[in-house]
């Protein structure tokens, strides 16, 4: 085939282009180089399956960061808490993979100093969900949060049955004779992960005591599992359970959770 002048010059060209690009490729630098971003939707709250609106509400008096993977898809729930007035916001502002691990990047933002705001409990958050299963996820604060608390010991926050600032205890179980046997756990928020739990019974008499640890401390939440048997020569009636932590200032109980049973 013949090399005209007008296909020669064509070639030039391209070849240009060619060596431009992989130039520019080996002289980008390390901070122009982007993560790869994550495709994911911001679903409508009263479109979401059942378990997952429940689990909202569970968490949403936490400053929590959970995963849950439901259904094949994976929701990343951020909750920020009890807040007094209106005007607070929570955003996962950025999605993106790093590391061979997912990183999603916060923003949190409270009312202006001079900005006049509704006086009513507000609990913000933030939901995503992604249309296939993730399995590391890396929380980071962009402005006011220095960190972000996580969960330790269990995958989600379940249903909560009775609950102090800082104790959620998950749905008691009794079992055994005269169902004496008591399984209770839940998730805490506690220095050094050390917490109480007592039963006593309807005269006040203290029938079961002691201390543990939960699967971590402040400024995570812990899982924390009890087992407990109620001995045999405890009366029939009304018992209660309680955990609680002790004030390092004076060694006063404090966020009690109370559970009231009864052996037969």
């Amino acid at each position: 085939m013949k090399l005209t002048k007008k296909r020669f010059l064509g070639l030039v060209v391209v070849c240009f282009i060619i060596l431009s690009g992989y130039y520019s490729l080996l002289h980008l630098r390390s901070d122009e180089i982007t993560p790869d971003k994550v495709i994911y939707e911001r679903p409508v709250h009263d479109k979401l399956p059942r378990e997952i609106q429940n689990w909202i509400g569970d968490s949403k008096e936490l400053f929590l960061s959970q995963k849950r993977v439901f259904e094949g898809n994976t929701y990343i729930l951020v909750t920020w808490g009890r807040k007094n007035t209106a005007g607070y916001s929570v955003k996962i502002d950025e999605v993106f993979n790093e590391n061979s691990k997912l990183v999603l990047s916060m923003l949190f933002e409270n009312p202006p100093a001079d900005s006049m705001v509704a006086q009513v409990l507000t609990f913000p958050y933030d939901l995503i969900v992604i249309d296939y299963e993730v399995s590391e996820v890396e929380f980071r604060s962009k402005e006011i949060e220095e960190y972000i608390p996580s969960l330790v010991g269990v995958p989600y926050v379940k249903g909560i049955y009775a609950q102090s600032a800082n104790i959620k205890l998950f749905e008691p179980s009794f079992s055994g004779t005269k169902k004496r046997n008591i399984h209770v756990d839940g998730i805490i928020w506690v220095f050094e992960a050390t917490y109480q739990y007592r039963i006593v019974d309807f005269n006040g008499v203290e029938v079961v005591s002691g201390f543990s640890m939960a699967k971590a401390g402040g400024p995570d939440w812990g899982y924390f599992n009890l087992f407990l048997t109620i001995p045999e020569t405890a009366p029939k009636g009304e018992y209660s359970l309680e955990v609680f932590t002790l004030s390092f200032k004076d060694g006063s109980k404090q966020d009690t959770v109370r559970v009231i049973f009864n052996i037969e």
